[in-house]
């Protein structure tokens, strides 16, 4: 693992609206308050799991910090450590906590236990994990309405397949994970309800080379012209190029690996979710709940199309989502499925199975209950 701090000077990213004004949505009981403020200054540490040079994940929270230090100047002091192991999660918070940072940011739900450990020896520092299992004091956890986002690739592929067959690399089945697949599916379904969604596991977040046998697996297998995915490099990408068929990356534009045959990507804005948080701190205002923003707040969008998306696929994809930016964008995405009713806190913990009833899920030994 290899730790960095950057200076206002390092970055130059675009700036991106506040969540606060559009008030990003807290979805359990605040259990911790740090209530008094810190003036001009304020210092966050970022703990990554992978790396930032995944061309995903990490990547995308990295580009998260690159824009808060950006936006706030000076003012913030930024350090991070990236590709940490869990066992290695706890020692690192609690040097984070001991060299006065105000807050840590640790970015896969496997940080939870350790980070929370951490926290109680640190009650005056805040503690926030990306799709953190829970809260307590002085720990918050936060993600993103990708599945909106999702929903919207889902109506492209729906869109541009002429095969009626699709297909889906999944990395594990967790809340968040199966929140995706069910969005994807359900924006297939509402366009092109005879299409079929093939999807496979590899059980790993970063493994590109299982990755591309997978998504070869499913071009060979199921004659699918459309592959989609939910890992952090862009190896299925690629493979969809090679294959002359449409490709979905995840978490950043990936456009740059799919050539003529790119569709367009769920992407993340990280530096907006980022921004809300540390000024919260900064003002004496944060609070250890839940933060579970949509599309309209700014954090999850869609990446810019391929080259070759047709301008009627662009046009209706672009349309349906002003409808989710104006309108009920979980009442759209979940129309006529068993989410149709859960509450934020449902859907962020709770999703622990495939629902859209176009989902074709192809078993294998390795694949493990949802967590």
């Amino acid at each position: 693992m290899t730790g960095n701090s950057y200076s206002a000077r390092t970055w130059n990213s675009s700036r991106r609206r506040f969540l606060g004004a559009v008030g990003g949505t807290v979805v359990s009981t605040a259990v911790g308050h740090l209530d008094d403020g810190l003036g001009d200054d304020v210092s966050a540490a970022w703990i990554y799991d992978g790396r930032t040079d995944d061309l995903g994940w990490t990547d995308a929270h990295h580009r998260g910090l690159r824009g808060a230090v950006d936006e706030l100047g000076e003012v913030l002091e930024a350090e991070y450590v990236e590709n940490v192991d869990p066992a290695d999660v706890e020692g690192i918070a609690r040097r984070f906590a001991a060299d006065g940072f105000d807050v840590v940011f640790g970015t896969t739900s496997d940080f939870t236990a350790p980070i929370e450990r951490a926290s109680e020896t640190s009650p005056d520092v805040a503690f926030e994990v990306a799709s953190g299992t829970y809260t307590a004091d002085n720990l918050g956890a936060y993600y993103g309405k990708i599945y909106q986002a999702r929903y919207l690739v889902g109506h492209a592929a729906g869109l541009v397949t002429e095969t009626d067959e699709i297909g889906y690399v999944a990395s594990n089945p967790v809340s968040t994970v199966l929140q995706d697949i069910n969005g994807f599916a359900a924006g297939v379904r509402d366009v092109t309800p005879d299409a079929t969604v093939h999807l496979r596991w590899t059980n790993e977040w970063f493994d590109p080379a299982l990755e591309r046998e997978t998504a070869q697996a499913l071009v060979d297998d199921e004659n699918v012209d459309v592959l989609a995915q939910h890992q952090d490099s862009p190896a299925v990408v690629e493979t969809a190029n090679e294959n002359d068929v449409w490709g979905s990356g995840f978490n950043t534009d990936m456009s740059t690996f799919g050539g003529e045959n790119y569709l367009t990507s769920p992407v993340w804005n990280w530096d907006v979710l980022y921004l809300d948080r540390i000024e919260a701190v900064r003002a004496g205002d944060w609070e250890a709940g839940v933060t579970f923003p949509g599309m309209a707040d700014g954090v999850s969008d869609i990446s810019a199309f391929g080259p070759n998306v047709p301008d009627q696929v662009v046009d209706a994809v672009i349309a349906r989502r002003e409808e989710l930016l104006e309108g009920d964008a979980d009442a759209i995405v979940w129309r006529e499925t068993p989410f149709e009713n859960w509450s934020d806190a449902e859907l962020l913990f709770e999703v622990d199975s495939i629902e859209v009833d176009n989902v074709e899920p192809i078993e294998t030994d390795t694949v493990d209950e949802p967590a």
